[in-house]
């Protein structure tokens, strides 16, 4: 006897190799097999994509580093019809996870001159090198497993990695803030060396 699923879970870009999933498309068969669909729009945020608006039924958002604009608090967002919502608040109730004061004061400042002048892609990129080469002596680009900061992070070494399909030299970057320049600069020097 076949079961229908009861949730889809996807992410707009995965983490950590960046694949982009067809939102429209995952979104039509996950709601024709009668499943509730639920979005983590972490790497794009509302700005470069709205899920809700393709018909998504509940959007999360990890807001730490990119809505949040630093890595000083830990912030996760769910948005949805309220109907969907109640599992959450009630769980919130019981566990806690409402966010401090002050941290959702670091969260709202610069929201509207943000929306006027930034536009493009996220800050999330995917670099894979071929043959034994390593990305190493980086000196802007730290090598963190997070994503919890407004500097450049480099993440390798994935869990089953291999049995996720992630190549050995994958390496998955989060742009910071530094002048693009330095960025550019240091993988540069890196590639050059090796």
């Amino acid at each position: 006897m076949s079961r229908k699923p009861g949730k889809v879970y996807f992410e707009v870009h995965s983490n950590p190799t960046i694949d982009v999933v067809d939102v429209a498309g995952a979104l039509e068969l996950a709601h024709n097999g009668g499943a509730l669909v639920i979005v983590d729009n972490t790497f794009l945020t509302p700005y470069l994509i709205q899920p809700l608006a393709l018909g998504a039924d509940i959007v999360i958002h990890s807001a730490t580093k990119y809505m949040m604009g630093h890595g000083n608090g830990m912030v996760g967002i769910s948005c949805g019809p309220e109907k969907l919502l109640k599992p959450v608040k009630s769980i919130r109730k019981y566990v806690g996870g409402i966010m401090a004061p002050f941290n959702a004061f670091l969260l709202h400042p610069g929201y509207e001159v943000a929306r006027k002048q930034v536009k493009g892609f996220g800050g999330m990129m995917g670099i894979e090198l071929a043959g034994d080469r390593k990305l190493t002596s980086l000196e802007t680009i730290r090598e963190k497993t997070s994503l919890g900061d407004v500097s450049s992070l480099l993440v390798t070494g994935f869990i089953e990695q291999e049995r996720r399909g992630i190549p050995a030299n994958y390496y998955r970057m989060s742009v910071g803030i530094e002048d693009s320049e330095d960025i550019i600069s240091d993988l540069k020097q890196t590639l050059d060396n090796i």
